[in-house]
């Protein structure tokens, strides 16, 4: 179970895993290609909090989860100030495309909270915990 307020950044390598806040990322970033496997995708965005905080926020359905239009990922989690569950599902060879541009000892995953008027309430987010296994060869 997980609340949280107002809008999260959930990235890996600085890549945008996952968004509530897709307008905004769509609005201020410029999406790149990134090849997985034999395909190309060009709907990747790479972190940029300098771009992102001055983008108009709404707390209603907005989200972005890397590859769920290409059946690549699958995400879900609560609008921001309910309570609910978070899940996130990313095929393997996505994040092998996302860890291959650093190096192995440096994977790194970043959940950022921002706010927008509240600040009572703003950037406000209970514990997140996650589990992990990912196994992956690079020839």
């Amino acid at each position: 179970s997980f609340r949280y307020d107002d809008v999260f950044f959930f990235s890996f390598n600085g890549y945008l895993l996952a968004t509530n806040d897709q307008t905004a990322v769509q609005m201020k970033l410029t999406p790149q290609s990134l090849k997985i496997e034999a395909s190309e995708f060009t709907n990747f965005y790479k972190y940029d909090w300098a771009q992102l905080r001055t983008a108009p926020f709404k707390n209603e359905p907005d989200d972005y989860c890397l590859g769920s239009a290409e059946g690549l990922s699958s995400c879900s989690w609560p609008v921001s100030e309910r309570q609910g569950q978070i899940k996130f599902n990313f095929a393997q060879s996505l994040l092998v495309s996302l860890s291959a541009h650093v190096p192995s000892e440096n994977q790194t995953f970043s959940f950022v909270i921002t706010g927008d008027n509240d600040r009572s309430l703003d950037c406000y987010h209970e514990k997140l915990e996650f589990a992990m296994n990912v196994k992956y060869y690079i020839p």
